[in-house]
């Protein structure tokens, strides 16, 4: 029996990534497996779905101290301080420039930083080092990588445009990233691009919904580095946590006063709307 530690779902498309709580080595995942993303190999190949929690094989025998899941990549951080990741490449999102062989690789962070966090949004991920240091990479077609440019990377930069305050959480969801800092602060970079329908290169855009929105050709919102959230009030940040889903970004924001909030931000600009949970 497993007795899941923690329980990471994808985002966007279903897989499920679970440590199990008896044996820290054991890593298993079910859900879509299209490109590899869970991990399981089956002979030389890899399944579209695989119904059931199969053990995912970890290199070395190593024990997981933290997984992250995209849309079709993930990512697990052992807790030697090393960083693995699998599935789709597309955007750079792997961390490592090429896709490699199939199931978990190691990635190289640069200059030989101990990882202590990963996040993985739609198709980009971003750690966080010992030192504080914050570091992305993959599709950034929104700015969502911090880098103050829209150049998709293929491996981890650092975020140098950054809070000067410690950063104590990292999250990624959609096409953006947040931190929350030491005082509580919470900052947030990314966007969307859309196109319509009409437009050749809509393809490569899947956030646009003609019902929700009607611009004719293009559109527009970016936020190409951190900026800082006006928070209701000014209070300080706890936590935040969310989800992504039909090009709508929806965060539960959580104060130091115990206050709960609806941050919501969506396809059709960067605003932050706030109210007040019940």
């Amino acid at each position: 029996r497993i007795l899941p530690a923690c329980v990471v779902c994808g985002v966007g498309t279903t897989h499920v990534i679970t440590i199990d709580q008896h044996n820290v080595t054991a890593l298993w995942g079910c859900g879509m497996n299209n490109m590899g993303k869970l991990g399981v190999l089956r002979g030389t190949y890899y399944d579209n779905h695989i119904p059931a929690l199969e053990r995912v094989p970890l290199p070395g025998g190593r024990s997981v101290m933290a997984v992250a899941c995209g849309n079709n990549h993930t990512c697990v951080l052992t807790t030697d301080g090393m960083l693995w990741s699998c599935g789709s490449n597309s955007h750079g999102q792997l961390m490592r420039n090429t896709g490699g062989p199939p199931g978990l690789q190691r990635v190289d962070v640069r200059g030989s930083a101990t990882v202590t966090h990963v996040e993985c949004g739609r198709n980009h991920s971003c750690v966080l080092t010992h030192d504080n240091d914050l570091w992305a990479c993959g599709l950034n077609n929104g700015g969502q990588l911090g880098l103050n440019h829209t150049v998709d990377q293929g491996t981890l930069q650092l975020v140098e445009d950054r809070p000067t305050a410690k950063i104590t959480q990292l999250r990624c969801r959609g096409n953006h990233t947040f931190v929350i800092t030491a005082d509580g602060a919470l900052w947030v970079c990314g966007g969307w691009t859309m196109r319509s329908k009409s437009d050749p290169a809509a393809s490569d855009f899947d956030d646009y919904d003609p019902e929700r929105d009607n611009r004719k050709l293009f559109h527009t919102d970016k936020q190409l580095t951190l900026q800082r959230v006006a928070v209701p009030g000014g209070a300080a940040v706890a936590t935040i946590a969310g989800g992504y889903g039909g090009g709508i970004c929806n965060n539960i924001v959580i104060t130091a006063d115990g206050a709960m909030w609806r941050c919501q931000i969506t396809a059709l600009g960067m605003s932050h709307f706030f109210s007040e949970s019940g």
